[in-house]
């Protein structure tokens, strides 16, 4: 069968919380032409087809060499047999399901010892049933009112022509962020250096003058160590050190709308290649980004209030392919998600849009 579809697991082996638990794929679609890509959860090894479900969306855009995820949503039943249990992921183009059509690799699930439910008491018809039928009328209303409150709502931010710039951390406090700053890089590249006022070592009169060159610098844990240099030239500090998250306007990078990105202070069109980091007003249950940028893989990761991680989610870009948007997507059932990063180290980062769930009062 002609490859079409590449589909690799997140992880060979898919772990249960309660009988509950979700595989992630990322699929690549190695295609010429472009094709409406549609996944199907398929059950294995003794497992129901009733205990799986695609989480939407299921059927997604795809380009040549573009990279989608799709989820699958196990639900095991309480009272199944303890045992291993199996799973596969099929992917195939909604226009042409009998050729361009593949199949990916067994990911395999645990099901352990589960009591049956107790069985529930026939009870009589209370006498009181008259008092507890006027007790919910009264209470009928702070019920609406709760209901309300406590319902999802979703917020999808975009990005205005009349933002453009460097922005301030707060800048989204009115819709549900209430913090997007730069996530702190670990390492700078030699290459992304500028001069500082420092003097290096002097070479002394008639000695041969070295060639200064990047490549005659050299890393050695965290320092960086430096041959002799003619007294003129200077020590460098860090690339991109004062970026900031900043919108770039319409027009930048041939896109027709703006775009949430990275930026130097004094010049929108540089530093346009680094991670951010995104607060939220409230603890969320779903986030996703949709993005363009570079042929690389971005990644969007999810962390609760102590800084542990709750999702992460994969999938990259066709550079200035416009018309569909690269996404990708994490998610909480306990609605724990507090704060997320998403972005690439190094490679042009162009967030189109970003959309939050949030469980009310949970």
């Amino acid at each position: 069968m002609p490859n079409y579809f590449e589909i690799s697991p997140t992880d060979d082996v898919l772990t249960l919380q309660q009988g509950q638990g979700a595989a992630g794929f990322a699929v690549r679609y190695v295609g010429e032409r472009a094709v409406e890509a549609k996944a199907k959860a398929v059950a294995l090894q003794g497992a129901e087809q009733a205990w799986l479900q695609m989480a939407k969306p299921a059927t997604k855009d795809m380009q040549s060499n573009q990279t989608q995820t799709f989820k699958v949503l196990v639900s095991v039943p309480p009272g199944t047999p303890a045992g291993r249990y199996g799973l596969r992921l099929d992917v195939m183009s909604e226009d042409n399901t009998d050729e361009e059509y593949n199949q990916g690799p067994v990911i395999s699930f645990e099901v352990p010892e589960m009591s049956e439910p107790a069985p529930k008491k026939e009870k009589g018809f209370p006498w009181w049933i008259v008092i507890v039928a006027a007790a919910v009328l009264v209470l009928l209303a702070g019920g609406i009112t709760w209901w309300v409150m406590n319902r999802s709502q979703t917020t999808q931010i975009t990005f205005s022509e009349a933002a453009a710039g460097v922005i301030e951390s707060d800048t989204y406090l009115q819709e549900g962020i209430t913090r997007v700053e730069i996530k702190s890089k670990a390492t700078t590249s030699v290459g992304a250096l500028k001069p500082t006022t420092r003097a290096v070592e002097r070479v002394p009169a008639g000695a041969i003058q070295p060639t200064a060159r990047a490549a005659d610098l050299h890393r050695a844990s965290a320092m960086i160590l430096a041959p002799v240099l003619p007294g003129h030239l200077q020590i460098y500090r860090p690339y991109c050190a004062d970026a900031l998250p900043a919108i770039l306007p319409a027009g930048s990078y041939k896109f027709q709308e703006p775009i949430l990105s990275t930026a130097s202070p004094d010049q929108l069109n540089k530093c346009n290649a680094m991670a951010l980091r995104f607060s939220l007003q409230q603890p969320a249950s779903s986030v996703s980004v949709a993005f363009f940028g570079a042929k690389v893989e971005y990644q969007l990761r999810a962390y609760d209030r102590d800084g542990n991680v709750v999702d992460s989610d994969v999938a990259s870009a066709t550079p200035y392919e416009y018309e569909t948007p690269s996404t990708v997507t994490v998610s909480s059932e306990e609605a724990q998600i507090d704060h997320f990063e998403f972005g690439h180290q190094g490679a042009l980062t162009m967030i189109k849009s970003i959309e939050i769930i949030t469980d009310g009062g949970k």
